[in-house]
């Protein structure tokens, strides 16, 4: 068995034991960063385990990403892992396409970056997979003219911009959770020429504008992602739920919220034993990431293979979430809220 023991390599951390099937984990190495580093680190050590060697490449403020990744390039890296920092995903994302390198994003709220080839995978390709579907669906259905609400989050203004760019609509930002009559009137005068909405988050901000435009007597069609099939946004909507549509993961290919609640307390359990702390975010999602480059390691011997292995492999049930992990359209569905429960829209071929 290979212990994954690091010893320091110039800003690279080595394995004890080298293999042909080099793992590198870029990882920011300055002030308070470290400790995100650290958490990120112990959840993905926990995953991957002592027979899974990896490298640990530090990511610091006085040398240039560039330099940094084209430096793992000339490694000929097995699999890249990172950065962990959304800063940098684009040119990590570049250059592994550039030279047919495969990369994992494990935090990742650019959309763009679901437009990338078969060697990037960004754990927000959901995201990029759902929007694709919506505007076919809606295309498919006449119902072309719509507006993008979006809140002012890391992924509500990606999916501003990604509409700025590929699809340009009239968008506009929700502000606070608090929403006002006057307010909720100046929108409806606003978009009295489209048909639907799509609310490009779930927060409070977006339920409860679009609670008030029910109520105020919006009747066409709105759209969603599938954060708004968690179960605390649907006892909010109970009763405003016509003409509402949402897509993503679910029914037989999305785990169920118990079943993820069980992961997460599992990992927590575990990480607490080892650890005598909370798991902060990122150690759950560094744990996601280590059973991903788990499976990855121990099913594939070459670049090509794992690619292949990816592009195949589905969903990721993880304990920070479930990530569509293949580059595969039919795994996000249409789905409604009704009185029988959550029901997958049938589409006509």
């Amino acid at each position: 068995m290979m212990i994954a023991i690091l010893l320091s390599l110039g800003g690279f951390q080595s394995p004890f034991f080298q293999t042909h099937k080099d793992i590198y984990v870029i990882l920011p190495d300055t002030g308070r960063l470290s400790l995100i580093s650290k958490e990120f680190l112990r959840g993905f050590r926990m995953a991957a385990g002592d027979s899974i060697p990896f490298y640990r490449v530090n990511e610091t403020s006085d040398r240039p990403f560039d330099s940094v990744y084209v430096d793992i390039i000339s490694r000929n890296p097995f699999l890249v892992v990172g950065p962990i920092l959304p800063v940098n995903a684009r040119k990590a994302a570049d250059y592994s396409m550039r030279n047919k390198k495969l990369l994992i994003l494990p935090v990742a709220y650019d959309v763009y970056l679901g437009t990338y080839g078969n060697y990037v995978y960004p754990f927000n390709y959901k995201t990029y997979a759902s929007l694709i579907r919506f505007i076919e669906y809606s295309m498919s259905r006449g119902d072309s003219s719509f507006v993008v609400m979006y809140e002012n989050t890391l992924e509500g203004l990606s999916i501003k911009r990604f509409f700025d760019a590929f699809y340009p609509v009239p968008t506009i930002m929700l502000r606070s959770s608090s929403v006002k009559k006057e307010e909720v009137k100046e929108i409806l005068k606003d978009i009295r020429g489209f048909k639907s909405i799509f609310f490009a988050n779930g927060g409070l901000p977006s339920i409860n504008m679009y609670l008030n435009l029910r109520k105020m007597g919006f009747r066409g069609n709105v759209y969603a992602l599938d954060d708004w099939l968690d179960k605390d946004v649907i006892s909010l909507l109970i009763g405003f739920t016509d003409n509402l549509y949402v897509f993503g993961l679910y029914g037989p290919r999305y785990s169920s919220y118990l079943v993820r609640l069980d992961r997460k307390y599992s990992f927590r359990e575990h990480y607490m034993d080892k650890y005598q702390e909370e798991p902060t975010e990122m150690a759950y999602i560094g744990y996601d990431a280590g059973m991903l480059v788990r499976d990855v390691y121990t099913h594939a011997d070459s670049v090509s293979q794992a690619k292949d292995y990816l592009l195949h492999y589905g969903v990721l049930y993880g304990v920070s979430g479930d990530y569509l992990i293949s580059k595969k359209l039919d795994y996000i569905g249409v789905y409604r809220i009704t009185p029988r429960g959550i029901v997958k829209v049938e589409e006509k071929k």
